[in-house]
């Protein structure tokens, strides 16, 4: 009977201990990004990978209604990449015809930091 369970035992704890080296790499440092706008707020959003970009880490900003005019992205170590304000600089405003936006922006393994778009949430409409 035991010989019969021990390779179903066996089988399970390496699945197991397979399962738990996966779900270590959720322990990585993806850096929080916070932005400033030009009303002086700011937002703040954690890193994601999403699996099919050569290992860039996204961040989600807004909704807001305001420019980005500053970002600075922190990780756990205390190293600090700021925004250039060249990067990613036409997608800073606010997308024509909206008044809210979210940002995505990206950091890429070469080290650059970019908004990458401006997604217009509200769009502007005359009142009749």
């Amino acid at each position: 009977m035991i010989k019969k369970i021990l390779p179903i035992l066996l089988i399970s704890l390496i699945a197991l201990t397979a399962a738990g080296a996966v779900s270590s790499t959720s322990d990585e440092d993806l850096g929080t990004l916070t932005v400033t706008f030009d009303c002086g707020c700011t937002d703040s959003a954690d890193g994601y990978r999403n699996g099919n970009d050569g290992g860039a880490i996204h961040y989600d900003i807004g909704p807001h209604n305001h420019p980005v005019v500053y970002a600075v992205l922190t990780f756990d170590d205390g190293t600090t990449v700021v925004w250039n304000e060249k990067n990613g600089l036409e997608n800073a405003g606010l997308p024509a015809g909206y008044w809210v936006a979210n940002w995505h922006w990206v950091y890429t393994p070469s080290g650059v930091l970019t908004i990458s778009d401006a997604i217009g949430l509200c769009p502007i409409c005359p009142c009749i």
